[in-house]
């Protein structure tokens, strides 16, 4: 899948459940995940959910796809100018290649590989259109090799609208 095809698909996924006058928020960002690799990430939500793309790579063979559904709250006139958003998920993710992305390649298989996700965390909204995310992801990497492992990411988002 060509990265610019990332925002797409989610705009698609989520369009069949909007209505008319729902409002869709869209944002694209990058992250660090585990101290190591930036990764692209697209999110689109509305009411309380959302959906979030996430692509990393290495820009060689190696590659991890996943793909996010949260629920959200977001208390209202907590911060001054800031909207905190807390969120809960669960997510599937593929990884493909010799880049392990933190999970042990016990057997060095470099076909695809399957996992779980359940994303928790918060972003912090700004009225500026810019978020900052950070999110706890316990993980289980479950074919054709079993690993689980809790990932850490960081990033930055900007909401095109």
């Amino acid at each position: 899948m060509h990265i610019m095809t990332l925002p797409i698909a989610t705009v698609l996924f989520l369009a069949p459940t909007m209505g008319a006058s729902d409002t869709l928020h869209f944002g694209i960002g990058i992250a660090n995940y585990n101290n190591e690799q930036l990764h692209y990430s697209d999110k689109a939500f509305y009411e309380n959910f959302s959906a979030e793309l996430g692509a990393h790579t290495d820009f060689d063979d190696s590659f991890m796809l996943h793909l996010n559904a949260h629920l959200y709250t977001s208390p209202k006139d907590l911060l001054a100018r800031i909207t905190p958003i807390f969120y809960a998920g669960a997510g599937i993710m593929l990884l493909k290649g010799q880049e392990d992305y933190g999970f042990e390649n016990k057997s060095n298989n470099t076909n695809e590989r399957r996992g779980v996700r359940l994303p928790i965390g918060i972003e912090l909204m700004t009225p500026i259109d810019i978020s900052v995310f950070s999110e706890v992801v316990p993980s289980y990497v479950f074919s054709p090799d079993e690993d689980y492992e809790s990932i850490f990411t960081s990033g930055i988002r900007y909401y095109v609208y």
